[in-house]
């Protein structure tokens, strides 16, 4: 098994995250796959951060989806894709749900809002939920039940993220949370923006 090198490996699974806990404890078998999905989507998160250069950010995800192309392809170029290619029983992998994250995560750089809560659960599921699944597939440890799991974990994480960055992603011009829902709750781009959040903003936060 081809070595994940650093520092992919450190981004994936940073000590005392909650990627690195449930790494180590993972089952033996699905370490290696779950290492290899957290290092890509470690890098693709990465330029979520409103610190990236936009355009920066939306070339490297479109080198990011050709790679994808590649890795189904059977001919990857980057590490961590390469990693992911040689690991055991992956010859015949549909490698196509990788996709999803690049494309959620493209969207969300454009600044694209959600304009309805509905739209929330799909947008975390293809930005974090539909790696997992594959890993949970890789390792062979998928079930109904750990799929709705993924599906609520991914919601989770989404709006985790969005509860820690949503200042600094309104400020670069990109509303995280689902437009219906902050016009109801009386929330505007300057309350988003605000250093304290005002009653009306700090009343959803808490909901």
């Amino acid at each position: 098994l081809r070595t994940l090198e650093e520092p992919y490996r450190s981004r994936a699974v940073p000590p005392g995250t909650m990627r690195y806990w449930s790494w180590l404890f993972a089952a033996p078998e699905a370490r290696d796959p779950l290492l290899g999905i957290y290092a890509l989507t470690a890098e693709l998160h990465a330029l979520l951060d409103p610190a990236t250069e936009s355009d920066v950010a939306r070339i490297k995800l479109a080198w990011w989806g050709d790679e994808m192309g590649r890795l189904a392809q059977g001919s990857p170029l980057h590490p961590i894709s390469r990693y992911l290619a040689n690991l055991a029983g992956t010859a015949t992998v549909d490698w196509s749900p990788l996709l999803h994250p690049v494309s959620a995560a493209a969207v969300q750089i454009a600044g694209a809002p959600l304009e309805r809560a509905a739209e929330l659960r799909t947008h975390a599921d293809a930005l974090f939920g539909a790696p997992l699944l594959l890993a949970a597939r890789l390792g062979g440890a998928w079930s109904p039940s750990v799929e709705a799991c993924i599906t609520a974990l991914a919601e989770a994480q989404y709006v985790a993220r969005a509860l820690c960055a949503y200042r600094r992603e309104a400020r670069a011009g990109r509303i995280l949370f689902p437009v219906d829902e902050l016009l109801a709750a009386g929330v505007d781009n300057d309350a988003l923006a605000a250093p304290d959040p005002p009653p009306c903003l700090h009343n959803y936060l808490t909901r």
